[in-house]
């Protein structure tokens, strides 16, 4: 199949091949959308409702393996990587006490480079579905605009943003796990 094929098929049937897509990979792909939007060859309000709805697809797919996977997976594999049943009690407990909150910010800047993380952590706390995705909702909406407006108004940047985007995950991640590596240190100094 040509090229021109291709493009022409994608153009015919563009949003359930980008929702299609979009649960795979959201940011990239919004941003994308945005510069689709920006050329002509996507609807504002379709585009938005169908990046939306893959995105939450996606986290719906993590909720699921956390809530149904995660603890038999800790338990049988966990101790190769220093993840103790204590350790695990006491990341649930933390997520418990704050869940609305950490799954908002985690949506809105693309979980700090650990979004599939939060995700897992949400349902393997066993997290109620309905407080799940209304969390993940409103920051949702948030994160889909601001997506699709970088791809609408900085779509011939894509390049430049994407390598920013990568170190800044990067980035990001390090100072996470340093901030994790922290708090556990701290919280078994306080313990003892």
């Amino acid at each position: 199949m040509d090229f021109m094929k291709l493009l022409s098929l994608f153009l015919v049937f563009k949003y359930p091949i980008i929702f299609l897509i979009v649960i795979i990979e959201g940011p990239i792909i919004m941003m994308m959308s945005g510069l689709l939007l920006r050329l002509g060859f996507a609807s504002f309000w379709p585009i938005y409702f169908v990046l939306m709805a893959g995105d939450l697809v996606g986290d719906v797919f993590w909720y699921t393996m956390g809530y149904h996977f995660a603890h038999p997976l800790a338990g049988r594999y966990g101790k190769f990587i220093g993840l103790t049943p204590k350790l695990v009690e006491k990341t649930k407990s933390v997520f418990d006490n704050h869940q609305q909150k950490i799954l908002f910010i985690s949506k809105i800047t693309m979980g700090l480079g650990l979004p599939q993380t939060t995700l897992v952590v949400a349902g393997m706390s066993k997290m109620p579905f309905k407080k799940y995705i209304g969390s993940l909702f409103l920051g949702q909406i948030i994160f889909t605009g601001v997506l699709l407006s970088v791809g609408y108004f900085f779509g011939n940047l894509y390049e430049k943003i994407n390598n920013n985007l990568k170190i800044l995950s990067v980035v990001t991640f390090i100072v996470m796990i340093s901030l994790i590596i922290y708090a556990v240190k701290s919280y078994y100094i306080k313990d003892e």
